[in-house]
């Protein structure tokens, strides 16, 4: 058997789940729900991934157990197609990019939250603006067009130091506390990944991209997690698990603690 198999039909499947349901989930989805009339992006959603999403996930991971390569060698049953394996590997690392960023947001909101009072509730700190409002006079309220939220002036102020740049042509130094949370990510990912894969654990347009991102399809990991499967193992089963999980936090993540109609306050 090829070296480092997984041992268990669990551990395959937990690895592909674990996979798919991440940061498209959570961070990406919810947002094109709100950009293309909400329930209505459903749809489209749907009609992709019949027709392209859950075909290309059986076929990556129909090709990876059957030729047991990683995304590079997979495509050497038909070597024309090589440089497909190439590209998929590029794709993975431009999005790994600001994935990973996102990432490195959400471990400094972890550790800002190791204080006796949250930076984002109040508008009291050194980064606020006048336009600040607390939550309970930004609801009351009756002219609030130009009104900021403290989580809002968090993220953009706080976080990101937008007030310290006058535009994309002036980008500033990297801010050391984010710098170290991406190096933080980083080893995590290596020491994670180091020993293999046994301890890796416009409307329509939308739509079908974010089927890609849905379902982990064009990565060429589920290629990679499914080499390590013997032959003969039901791939099949491991779709129709996949989707049926993923699926129950799809319809969770489009349920935020903001109503939807006000989500664009929250999204680059």
């Amino acid at each position: 058997t090829r070296e480092g198999d997984l041992g268990k039909k669990i551990d395959f499947l937990l690895s592909v789940i674990g996979f798919a349901v991440d940061l498209a989930n959570v961070w990406r989805f919810p947002y094109l729900c709100y950009k293309n009339g909400g329930g209505a992006f459903l749809v489209p959603y749907l009609f992709f991934m019949v027709i392209a999403g859950m075909p290309l996930f059986y076929m990556e991971l129909a090709l990876g157990q059957y030729n047991r390569e990683g995304a590079a060698g997979v495509w050497k049953i038909c070597p024309i197609f090589k440089g497909v394996g190439f590209t998929v590997i590029l794709i993975s690392l431009y999005v790994g990019f600001y994935y990973n960023v996102i990432i490195a947001w959400a471990l400094f909101y972890l550790f800002s939250s190791f204080t006796g009072e949250l930076p984002w509730v109040h508008c009291n700190n050194t980064w606020n603006s006048p336009n600040c409002s607390d939550l309970w006079a930004f609801n009351n309220s009756l002219n609030d067009t130009h009104k900021s939220t403290p989580a809002a002036e968090y993220f953009e102020r706080g976080v990101l130091h937008l007030q310290d740049s006058e535009g994309i042509a002036d980008l500033g130094l990297p801010r050391w506390q984010l710098t170290s949370c991406l190096a933080v990510v980083i080893v995590v990912l290596y020491f994670s990944l180091w020993k293999g894969v046994k301890t890796s654990g416009k409307v329509w347009i939308d739509a079908a991209t974010q089927i890609c991102f849905s379902l982990g399809v064009g990565f060429g990991v589920l290629i990679a997690f499914s080499s390590y499967n013997k032959f003969s193992n039901n791939c099949y089963r491991a779709l129709l698990v996949n989707y049926n999980t993923f699926e129950g936090p799809y319809l969770l993540a489009i349920t935020p603690v903001c109503p939807i109609e006000d989500s664009n306050t929250y999204w680059p």
